[in-house]
């Protein structure tokens, strides 16, 4: 997958969330194009920020960068782990976050490649994640 390649210049997204079993309800990150984000419900616990797409590129090369293989298609719901998922105009893959001390990094990579003031969401998932587990 090659994101600067993708799909239409305004139809993208990446959610990070929770996939798996789960004693207590998880923050899930979705950063989207605008007019994605224009089409998004209000929902607890999903913080959403609108981004350009040379912060996607910039996020999906950040969780590249950090090892993750993106890899076709959505997450397994039993992954048990934290996942990021790039939809870039229907073409769908996912990387595994995992669970751990070093999720909090992949989280801080995806989140320094945005504009400060889209980071809210990541940065409410990392805060939750270091609660969790430590790490950053």
């Amino acid at each position: 997958m090659n994101a600067s390649d993708g799909g239409p210049a305004d139809d993208f997204a990446i959610s990070i969330a929770w996939f798996g079993e789960s004693d207590k309800p998880r923050r899930e990150a979705l950063l989207a194009s605008r007019s994605r984000a224009a089409s998004i419900a209000a929902e607890p616990l999903v913080e959403v920020a609108t981004i350009t797409r040379t912060e996607f590129d910039a996020a999906v090369a950040a969780i590249r960068s950090r090892g993750p293989e993106l890899r076709e298609g959505r997450p397994a719901m039993d992954l048990d782990g934290y996942a990021a998922v790039v939809d870039d105009g229907g073409a769908v893959h996912h990387a595994r976050l995992g669970f751990d001390a070093g999720t909090a990094g992949h989280l801080e990579a995806i989140a320094a490649a945005l504009e400060p003031d889209h980071r809210g969401p990541v940065d409410a998932v990392l805060d939750q994640v270091r609660a969790l587990v430590g790490g950053g």
